[in-house]
C-alpha cells in the first residue's frame, strides 16, 4: 500500500481489501496513506506517505488537547503547556514515527472525549440544540474512530458509562423534558456502539 502505480491512484476499495486481508488493524489508516500517496505521487513509494498521515493526526491531537484543556483552565499558557508536555513526550514521538494507526486512533479518541465534554456541558446548561449537535457528532465519530482503530470501541464504552453516570446524577424533572429524549437516545447509541 506504500507504492501506488499511476493506474491505482485513488482506488480505495483495493486498499480496503488488502488491509483487511493482510493486517488485523482497521483500515482507515491505510486508506489515508493511499490517499496521501495518490495526491502526492512523488512520495507514494516512500514511507513519507504514511508519515504525512501521522503528522496530520499529530496536529489534530494537539488541537484537540488544547480544546480539552480549555474545559479545565481558561489560561492560554496552561492549555499550551498541556500541548507542549505531550508534544515533547516519548509517547508522542513514538506515536508520530511508528507508521501505524495509533496516532490516528488517538486523534479520534480525543475527539470523542472533547465531544463528550461538550455534551456534558450542554446537558448541564439545558442547551437542547447543543445536545442534538453533539449527539450527531458522536454518531459520526464513533464509526470513524472504530475504523481508525478497534481500540476506539473500548474508549467509546468507557465514555458511554461516564455519560450514564452523569445522566443518572441529573434531577428527574430535567430528564422528563425534550432534552431527556435526546439523552436517552445518546445512551442507547453509545450502548449499541460501545
Amino acid at each position: 500500500w506504500f507504492w501506488i502505480r499511476e493506474d491505482e491512484r485513488f482506488h480505495l476499495g483495493d486498499v480496503y481489501l488488502n488491509a483487511m486481508g493482510d493486517d488485523a488493524n482497521s483500515y482507515l489508516y491505510y486508506e489515508l496513506v493511499h490517499l496521501s500517496g495518490s495526491i502526492f505521487p512523488g512520495i507514494s513509494a516512500t514511507k513519507w506517505s504514511a508519515f504525512l498521515v501521522n503528522a496530520a493526526a499529530l496536529v489534530a491531537v494537539l488541537v484537540l488537547l488544547y480544546g480539552i484543556a480549555g474545559y479545565f483552565t481558561a489560561d492560554t499558557k496552561r492549555k499550551l503547556m498541556v500541548c507542549l508536555l505531550f508534544g515533547c513526550s516519548v509517547g508522542c514521538l513514538d506515536l508520530s514515527t511508528y507508521l501505524r494507526a495509533y496516532m490516528l486512533a488517538m486523534a479520534f479518541q480525543l475527539a470523542l472525549l472533547l465531544v463528550h465534554l461538550k455534551l456534558y456541558q450542554a446537558i448541564r446548561n439545558g442547551m437542547e440544540k447543543a445536545v442534538r449537535r453533539d449527539i450527531v457528532g458522536l454518531l459520526i465519530l464513533y464509526p470513524l474512530g472504530y475504523i481508525a482503530h478497534y481500540t476506539t470501541g473500548v474508549w467509546a464504552a468507557v465514555l458511554g458509562i461516564a455519560t450514564v453516570v452523569i445522566v443518572i446524577g441529573l434531577p428527574l424533572s430535567f430528564l422528563m423534558g425534550e432534552i431527556g429524549f435526546y439523552i436517552a437516545l445518546a445512551i442507547a447509541i453509545i450502548g449499541i456502539l460501545g
